[in-house]
């Protein structure tokens, strides 16, 4: 498999404030590996793909817990999320 860049979305836990973007790459010390999605495996991935270039485009949920709607904070910053996902894929960022 010939991948570039594999960029995953999804809220993470990361001490931020509700809403909050932040981008890691699964190669930072602190990168999260939890995803509120459920456990993501990394170091797999990284041994299926070592040439791709893995990162998270992560928002700072309120709550973490099964059943609740999203956030109001979280909405909010909707469009800060797409935006940074156009300037990610523009090669801006």
């Amino acid at each position: 498999i010939n991948i570039e860049k594999l960029l995953i979305l999804d809220a993470v836990m990361f001490d931020g404030a509700p809403g909050e973007i932040k981008i890691f790459t699964v190669d930072e010390p602190a990168a999260p590996m939890i995803l509120t999605h459920g456990p993501s495996n990394f170091a797999m991935m990284k041994m299926i793909l070592p040439e791709t270039e893995l990162s998270i485009l992560a928002v700072q949920p309120k709550i973490n817990k099964l059943g609740n709607n999203i956030s109001e904070s979280v909405k909010n910053s909707i469009a800060d999320v797409f935006n940074s996902l156009i300037e990610i894929i523009s090669g801006e960022k």
